[in-house]
């Protein structure tokens, strides 16, 4: 068997919750792994997966090295900023969902990663997981479709896990299907439950949050004749039967759509477009 010796490198730019996910999947799939951090204090999590030679402050990050892979992992405010110290290391960029905080940083980002040519993608998880997939089936039944219903069950703080966890993936999912035709109408908004509704060309959906231990979350297409697509995690079901199951980390997602299926340069408009729409959407709503 033929052996490869090299051996990819990542850069995490931030050493929050993510981060630390980021890094076991890096490490599982054979990553070298560098750090960057506003400060050098790290999580309980971090002790036993960083190697401390591979630890900076912003201040003290002296690699040249160009990374496999970058990964911004820091609070939204932070994105532009990081991106502008450390863009230059990469020629593949990884930022945490939802993004920068505005659609001149947003813009910004993408105009110079196509001026540099650096595959720039907003993570969205879910929004890699099947959709694809799931799109072809529904153009090839789009006029028989009925509704749209996306439901999320998890136990969350609704006011703050809301808009920077969870409602970017629904966007995300929506979004893919019908950008150019996707209208947010109306929000019902308790202490438990949150619930969306709008127009998808001219299909109806809703969107609900609802405050719960028991996690789920699926996606459901009804069509006009009683039959559905689901999306429940990482399956895709046509009424109960199994048509698709995919089980893929983040990274691998990233990858294979950076890389694999779909051209770099069509993704990532894709990308940015869906980016400068959850920002407006986002920048609607005042919880």
């Amino acid at each position: 068997m033929e052996t490869n010796n090299f051996v990819p490198k990542a850069l995490i730019v931030g050493l929050g919750k993510w981060g630390t996910i980021m890094t076991r999947c890096l490490i599982e799939y054979g990553y070298t792994v560098y750090y960057a951090n506003r400060e050098l204090s790290k999580s309980q999590d971090f002790e036993n997966l960083i190697n401390s030679d591979r630890l900076f402050s912003f201040k003290e990050y002296k690699y040249d090295y160009i990374f496999n892979i970058l990964l911004i992992c820091v609070k939204p405010k932070d994105i532009f900023s990081v991106w502008l110290r450390f863009s230059q290391y990469s020629k593949c960029a990884l930022i945490e969902k939802p993004g920068p905080l505005s659609e001149y940083e947003i813009k910004k980002i993408y105009q110079d990663s196509n001026k540099n040519k650096i595959a720039t993608i907003v993570n969205y998880e879910f929004f890699f997981i099947n959709l694809f997939f799931l799109k072809k089936l529904l153009t090839q039944q789009k006029f028989f479709l009925k509704k749209i219903e996306v439901v999320w069950t998890k136990k969350l703080n609704i006011k703050g896990d809301l808009i920077w966890r969870i409602l970017p993936h629904m966007i995300a999912e929506l979004f893919l299907f019908e950008k150019n035709h996707l209208e947010f109408k109306n929000m019902d908004l308790s202490d438990t439950n949150i619930m969306f509704d709008g127009l998808i060309e001219n299909i109806p959906f809703k969107i609900e949050f609802r405050d719960n231990k028991n996690k789920s979350h699926f996606t459901k297409f009804l069509m006009h004749d009683g039959s559905y697509l689901l999306k429940d995690e990482n399956i895709v079901y046509h009424n109960s039967k199994v048509i698709k199951s995919v089980n893929q980390t983040t990274i691998e997602n990233m990858l294979s759509n950076l890389n694999y299926g779909n051209p770099v340069e069509e993704f990532v408009k894709l990308n940015q477009d869906l980016s400068l729409f959850v920002n407006r959407i986002i920048n609607q709503i005042k919880i």
